[in-house]
């Protein structure tokens, strides 16, 4: 019986990665292609791929929350099989901290640091592009 629920917790795993996958690559990033702005994710693959190749700097420059993300994501999947975790109203109460702590640096991010690569363009968003559209029809 555990075996089978491995396989199915493999399986899920690689259904997420290959639509994660796919995504990215008709997208770059679902909400900016859609929105026209970056999510407060954007630049965690960056980050990633400066810390493999061990340029913490530039990780950091990216995303300073790319190393908890995943062990956070990880954990909030995972809970319901772990053998020891933690109670669930200090569950939420550490879910809910870091979701605003992300939400903070996203801010801060945007409106004072204001990298390159976190412009916020809402023409070129498809929501944008739909606005102009149909402000097009109506000129």
């Amino acid at each position: 019986m555990q075996n089978i629920r491995g396989w199915r917790i493999a399986g899920r795993h690689a259904l997420i990665a290959a639509v994660m996958v796919c995504v990215y690559a008709l997208l770059d990033c679902p909400i900016r292609g859609m929105l026209g702005i970056p999510c407060p994710g954007c630049g965690m693959t960056r980050a990633w791929w400066c810390a493999f190749h061990l340029d913490f700097a530039g990780a950091m420059y990216y995303h300073p929350l790319f190393l908890p993300t995943p062990f956070v994501l990880l954990y909030a999947i995972h809970a319901r099989v772990l053998p020891h975790r933690l109670p669930r109203a200090a569950e939420h109460a550490a879910l809910a901290a870091f979701g605003l702590l992300l939400m903070g640096v996203y801010v801060y991010r945007v409106w004072v640091l204001r990298p390159d690569f976190l412009a916020i363009d809402l023409h070129a968003g498809l929501a944008g592009r739909l606005w102009d559209w149909l402000a097009g029809l109506w000129a």
